[in-house]
């Protein structure tokens, strides 16, 4: 807002400033509105074409996702294994280890730990294998494998692109608490860690590279879904008030340029 001779402020009569509140609100909201669309038309690309994806995961069985040493080969072990049980014992779904909850399946961490003689029941297929094995830790040594709760994949196809719509538009929806959450405890992360800790906050560069293992893992469709989470973690942080993003400037330009227009109202009032 300009200065008159009097003392008294005016309008600007161009740009930003000029605009009423309801013009402020549509610029406020249409890039995060962008961002939301293109992420819910990503998603739904995506479930027009592959369905609907879901991952389930039991505490309780520990499945081989990599193996990387020589200890686990000569132990028996393969990808695609499912331990259920070591030593005769069936792994709990959770317990508390240390005054902390802790998954069942961690259980093959401790019996690598005691070394020794261990036996491991293993389901590879349709068939039960009992894999006993002797192994003896030391530092610098590992065992070799990749392993973490079973996860059985499933896909829901739907019926055209209609349905794939709302499913993409209420999946983006109850993200957006998640998303929030997950900037909160990113931004907690940056000033409270330590300068030298890894916040785990990551650039411009390694998200490229993320999506370039994602292209060679999984596909395009991989990149779209990678796209679809920035697309949706931007649409809220552009409407965030904070410094160095879209909506700090116009939180605070709107909230100014309004008390502005409610004190000319009141003088004319008056």
């Amino acid at each position: 807002a300009e200065a008159q001779k009097d003392g008294k402020l005016e309008r600007p009569k161009h740009g930003f400033s000029a605009l009423r509140t309801r013009g402020k609100v549509a610029i406020l909201f249409a890039g995060p509105l962008s961002n939301f669309l293109l992420a819910v038309s990503l998603l739904t690309a995506v479930y027009t074409t592959q369905g609907v994806q879901s991952v389930q995961t039991f505490d309780n069985r520990a499945e081989i996702y990599e193996i990387r040493g020589d200890g686990a080969k000569n132990a028996g072990l393969q990808v695609g294994d499912i331990i259920t049980r070591i030593n005769g014992q069936v792994l709990p779904e959770n317990e508390t280890v240390d005054d902390a909850p802790r998954p069942g399946y961690r259980r093959v961490q401790d019996a690598l730990q005691r070394g020794g003689l261990q036996t491991f029941t293993v389901q590879r297929g349709s068939k039960t294998l009992e894999l006993s094995f002797t192994y003896t830790p030391a530092p610098g040594k590992l065992f070799g494998i990749s392993y973490g709760p079973e996860r059985q994949e499933s896909v829901r196809r739907l019926n055209g692109v209609g349905e794939a719509a709302l499913e993409a538009t209420r999946f983006a929806v109850t993200s957006i608490p998640a998303a929030v959450q997950g900037f909160a405890n990113a931004v907690g992360r940056v000033f409270i860690a330590p300068i030298s800790e890894n916040t785990g906050v990551v650039g411009p560069v390694t998200s490229s590279n993320i999506a370039g293992q994602l292209a060679q893992n999984a596909g395009i469709w991989g990149v779209l879904q990678f796209a679809l989470l920035i697309n949706l973690s931007l649409a809220i942080l552009n409407l965030l008030p904070i410094p160095a993003l879209d909506g700090r400037a116009q939180h605070w330009r709107g909230a100014a340029d309004a008390g502005l227009e409610q004190r000319q109202n009141r003088r004319a009032r008056h």
